[in-house]
């Protein structure tokens, strides 16, 4: 008996074109999964050592754990840990040419530090996911009661152990000064 060849179903373009698309649908569909589920969290708190010159004595109404919030979007940031209201300085020449420090009336300097929850990437941290934090860098932030203009002078991430205390770490600079002060107090044998 013949058969007829015409009649057997053929495997064309058209159906190589719909199986690729089913599998790149299935494949950004796996791939939306695993960055759902799959990713590990990377947010992590740092310390950030920040500087606010010359603001006024009348309006600098700070205090500590006060919520800071981006001027920008009016986004959350962080809080205050702690900080220092200081005389601002300035450098000036006197009669002789020579420079001196000369405090300004009605102005004062603050340093303190502010905690911030980041994302940590491999090119450092971002506020919000979005924003770079770089030392140097000065954000517009306000609290409550008073908008500054704050520049991060420097970023530590702050380590915890596996109940969410607070380690204290060092950084590379402090621990090799350490380490050189143990060895000269050190008694001699």
């Amino acid at each position: 008996m013949a058969t007829n060849s015409s009649d057997k179903p053929r495997f064309n373009v058209a159906d190589v074109i719909i199986v690729v698309a089913i599998i790149a649908v299935i494949t950004a569909f796996a791939l939306r999964i695993y960055n759902i589920f799959g990713e590990k969290d990377n947010t992590v708190q740092v310390r950030i050592d920040f500087e606010v010159s010359a603001v006024s004595n009348d309006e600098i109404m700070l205090k500590e754990n006060d919520k800071l919030y981006l001027s920008a979007d009016d986004s959350f940031v962080g809080k205050i840990e702690k900080f220092k209201v200081s005389d601002t300085r300035i450098y000036a020449y006197n009669k002789d040419g020579n420079p001196v420090k000369a405090f300004v009336s009605g102005k004062s300097d603050i340093t303190g530090t502010i905690i911030i929850e980041c994302v940590k990437t491999e090119n450092g941290y971002y506020l919000g996911g979005t924003r770079l934090l770089s030392e140097g860098d000065v954000m517009a932030m306000y609290t409550k009661t008073r908008e500054m203009n704050f520049r991060l002078i420097k970023i530590t991430e702050i380590e915890k152990d596996k109940n969410g205390n607070e380690i204290s770490s060092t950084t590379g600079t402090q621990a090799t000064t350490a380490a050189a002060t143990q060895v000269t107090t050190s008694p001699q044998s």
